[in-house]
């Protein structure tokens, strides 16, 4: 008797936690865009200046998945010249902006666009999804021209 009365709390609260996992995907957490390139000043001049979206990769050179991901990167780069800025950050040289991005995985990549997070991807890409996932972000940036 006493399940059942608890049954639509229970299914409020799986509904609940549903729509929060699926925010954070469509709606990632943003940044304070003016408060770190006031402390960060290639933060400022890359990133919080930047008039077109900038794509940027958190990673290490010494850092193998990062090394494969930069091919990947690469190959891609030349695509979305003169549309979308590309920037490899290392997260031991700049762990302040990790911090900031919330970083907690490396690779981990993030299109910022007029500093707003516009979506990110965590891990190793493969060439086609990343070429997808950065022409999504994009189309989804230019939206909010």
């Amino acid at each position: 008797m006493g399940l059942r009365q608890t049954d639509p709390f229970l299914l409020c609260f799986i509904a609940v936690v549903g729509a929060a996992l699926i925010y954070q995907q469509l709606f990632p957490h943003q940044i304070d865009s003016a408060a770190i390139a006031s402390r960060n000043p290639w933060f400022d001049l890359n990133i919080h200046r930047a008039t077109e979206p900038v794509m940027v990769r958190f990673g290490g050179d010494w850092h193998a998945k990062s090394r494969c991901f930069d091919f990947q990167l690469c190959a891609v780069e030349p695509m979305f010249k003169g549309r979308m800025k590309i920037l490899r950050v290392d997260v031991k040289e700049q762990p302040d902006l990790a911090n900031a991005f919330r970083v907690r995985s490396i690779p981990h990549s993030f299109i910022v666009y007029r500093g707003m997070i516009i979506t990110s991807k965590r891990g190793q890409l493969a060439q086609e999804v990343l070429e997808n996932w950065m022409e999504q972000g994009l189309r989804t940036a230019y939206q909010f021209k």
